[in-house]
């Protein structure tokens, strides 16, 4: 017998270790990553929809950020009042026709760090609601 018998077993283990662990490490990181985005488009979304179908400018400031903050917790994000922004090119953004742009930041907690994730939805108040005097 020669003095190498057996030691191929020992390094396909030690190779197929230091290959799994950072491959296993990148699936996990990028899963979080995009489990973090999909949940900002959605806050997004939800604070849009809840401003724009909102009975006044004060109660859709009061309800968007509220339905960001559900919509991210769904998805394990803290997104608060301060990482919210509503933004429109007239004075009232519930007149009608006029679109409504949302802006959700927050950031994702990773291994090596934080990484900040943004997202904007812009919706267009109902062309045939009331409106608001």
């Amino acid at each position: 017998m020669r003095a190498d018998d057996g030691s191929a077993t020992v390094e396909y283990i030690g190779v197929a270790i230091a290959l799994i662990v950072p491959i296993a490490y990148f699936v996990v990181t990028f899963a979080q990553i995009q489990s973090a985005h999909f949940g900002v488009v959605g806050a997004a979304q939800q604070a849009a929809r809840a401003y724009v179908n909102a009975s006044s400018d004060f109660l859709g400031r009061y309800a968007a950020p509220r339905a960001a903050a559900i919509a991210g917790r769904n998805h394990g994000l803290l997104i608060g009042s301060d990482n919210v922004t509503i933004t429109c090119a007239v004075a009232n953004c519930l007149t009608p026709g006029t679109r409504v742009a949302v802006d959700v930041t927050t950031s994702v907690r990773l291994a090596l760090g934080q990484l900040p994730l943004h997202a904007r939805s812009i919706m267009t108040v109902d062309a045939y609601r009331a409106d608001p005097a």
